[in-house]
């Protein structure tokens, strides 16, 4: 199974390792050291997920996650806000801002890597979601198609037994030419019996 990606960005590297440190079983580790480099890495590896500084100079963490949302190759990865902050209302705004979680300083390793797999769980599941969902969405064409064939086939043999008995029911058919006729009307049935048969053992299998 592909281990997930994980970015993590911080200016300091001394965090940047310890996080490393604790999430390199888990994770296929990529680092970033500004707003700018995570974006880059971000378009250019496409993370699962983000582990995002909030202080960092020139691009915070703030305006970083806003250019992330704002690129659509980057706006769905899931963002977690690395902070020393202890403040309701930064926090507030990183969530607003899109941030799925915080973890703060300094760390507590267990608290980081239960919150880093629930995000990559989420993840998983999401996945798994997506697929299934295309893979209903195909099904689903195939059955369609099916259906529109299955129509046409049943529809013309229906005609030609419909037709010619009603013809040979209003005397518009000759005696001469009733015998092709009902051969006509026996070959169509039998052709749908046969296409019944097979909906029939398709439905079974279903």
């Amino acid at each position: 199974m592909t281990q997930p990606k994980i970015l993590l960005v911080d200016d300091e590297k001394a965090n940047l390792k310890v996080l490393s440190a604790l999430l390199k079983n888990d994770a296929e580790i990529s680092m970033a050291i500004s707003g700018q480099q995570a974006i880059d890495k971000s378009l250019a590896l496409n993370p699962d997920l983000i582990l995002l500084d909030v202080i960092m100079p020139k691009m915070d963490g703030f305006e970083t996650i806003q250019k992330l949302k704002s690129i659509a190759a980057t706006s769905q990865i899931p963002v977690i806000f690395i902070t020393g902050l202890n403040s309701p209302e930064k926090e507030k705004l990183g969530l607003t801002l899109g941030a799925v979680d915080y973890i703060y300083k300094p760390f507590n390793s267990e608290v980081v890597k239960a919150r880093v797999a629930t995000q990559l769980e989420i993840i998983r599941q999401r996945k798994e979601l997506q697929q299934l969902s295309q893979e209903l969405a195909h099904a689903s064409e195939i059955k369609s198609r099916f259906l529109a064939n299955m129509s046409h086939e049943i529809r013309t043999p229906l005609t030609a037994v419909i037709g010619y008995a009603e013809s040979i029911l209003a005397g518009e058919i000759d005696a001469q030419e009733q015998y092709n006729a009902i051969s006509i009307i026996n070959n169509s049935g039998q052709h749908l019996l046969s296409l019944l048969n097979d909906i029939l053992d398709i439905s079974k299998v279903e």
